[in-house]
């Protein structure tokens, strides 16, 4: 039997938060050896900040940045390459078609456009994803936002409805009367930087974006609601873990994609931010702020944690919250902090996935439960905390009084 031909993977982005924690984990975790094995890594980055190449069958590339169709036809046919690994932000659609129409397989970790490109609103690019409306590809396999959230947790939702049908002694998920599924995080992330920007344990110009949006965006009953605040303004309560959060109603992609499969339900993104984040916007809050990038190498000495996970609320059995808990110390020994692991193995996760199925898909119309395996192996078990006495509150009754 002849060996399996080693792929040549482009991946571009890798000097950034989430390109250095992935490929730390495809040179540290047996999940990501596994991977890094089969392949030589193309690695391209915009820019020429210093970034840890891993040891192996690698090749670096000049810096170069890809803003068009025809410049990332040229970069991937220039080397050779059969797969595309985006954790930068590249055009979805435009990476999506240049890869069809080129056979090679690709993944992404979020629904970004080129700069300028119109939009509708925050979740605009996630409605395109629809069956029927979502952009087609001639050939090769597409994974589309694979990440954390989007990505792990969609995939969490299949793992959380069958524990939660287990612990109620039900069959099948219509008994369960699930009337919201949220996607809850709490980031304590902090550090000693001084200054006062906005920090964030990922991109600050993202998460600034999602925040200081005109309004905030939840799905019911598989329309979108608009509140009549901005993200940052109000605060919904929600139990995260072992907690209960007064958090922030943010737009997120996954929040779309989860509404078709569970069309009766409400579906929303509610968030706690780090400390750091709230008391800015609490003070000055204003899109070109100095960001506070709290990882390595930016800020080499960060703490606290990150929880996401699912909470599914049910009409008779209820509340049942599914997810991961992971340290910063558990995240300091790949060279990164919690959220940005957290995002790598959903990026790895979904890595494994590419070639499952021709075409384009998102995590919840592939194998889920092998996705939840494989980021639980790099981050531990999930968990799960169920309150069977919590009463069914709709999302515009969690909101909390203004102070």
């Amino acid at each position: 039997m002849e060996p399996t031909p080693r792929r040549r993977s482009l991946v571009v982005g890798w000097r950034g938060g989430v390109g250095q924690a992935v490929l730390a984990l495809l040179e540290q975790h047996p999940i990501g050896r596994a991977l890094a094995e089969r392949r030589t890594l193309v690695l391209l980055d915009a820019e020429s900040a210093p970034g840890t190449a891993p040891t192996g069958d690698v090749e670096v590339l000049p810096s170069a940045r890809i803003g068009s169709a025809d410049q990332l036809r040229e970069v991937l046919v220039a080397s050779r390459a059969d797969e595309l690994v985006d954790v930068a932000g590249l055009d979805w659609r435009a990476s999506l078609s240049v890869c069809g129409e080129l056979g090679i397989d690709s993944l992404g970790t979020s629904l970004e456009r080129w700069d300028g490109s119109p939009r509708e609103d925050l979740l605009d690019d996630a409605w395109q994803l629809a069956p029927g409306r979502r952009p087609t590809a001639a050939g090769g396999s597409h994974v589309l936002a694979a990440g954390m959230n989007p990505g792990c947790v969609n995939a969490l939702v299949d793992v959380a409805l069958a524990e939660f049908a287990r612990r109620s002694g039900v069959v099948g998920r219509d008994a369960l009367e699930i009337g919201a599924i949220y996607i809850t995080e709490r980031d304590t992330t902090d550090c000693d930087v001084p200054g006062d920007g906005f920090a964030s344990s990922w991109s600050p110009r993202h998460c600034l974006t999602e925040l200081l949006t005109g309004t905030a965006p939840w799905i019911d009953r598989g329309q979108t609601r608009l509140t009549d605040h901005a993200p940052w303004q109000a605060r919904y309560r929600v139990r995260c873990g072992d907690a209960v959060i007064d958090g922030a109603l943010v737009p997120h992609d996954e929040v779309v994609t989860l509404s078709w499969r569970h069309p009766g339900a409400e579906v929303a993104y509610v968030v706690e931010l780090p400390p750091r984040a709230h008391r800015w916007l609490e003070a000055s809050p204003r899109p070109d702020a100095p960001a506070v990038r709290m990882w390595p190498p930016h800020t080499p000495q960060v703490r606290g944690r990150d929880v996401v996970g699912v909470l599914l609320c049910s009409r008779r059995f209820g509340e049942l919250w599914c997810g991961f808990d992971t340290d910063c110390t558990q995240a300091a020994a790949y060279g990164t902090n919690a959220t940005l692991l957290q995002v790598a193995a959903g990026v790895v996760a979904g890595w494994r996935r590419v070639g499952e199925r021709p075409g384009a898909h998102v995590i919840e119309e592939l194998d889920t439960e092998a996705f939840v395996d494989d980021v639980s192996a790099i981050l531990g078990p999930w968990q799960v905390h169920h309150d069977r006495a919590a009463r069914f509150t709709s999302l515009p009754d969690r909101r909390r009084p203004s102070p």
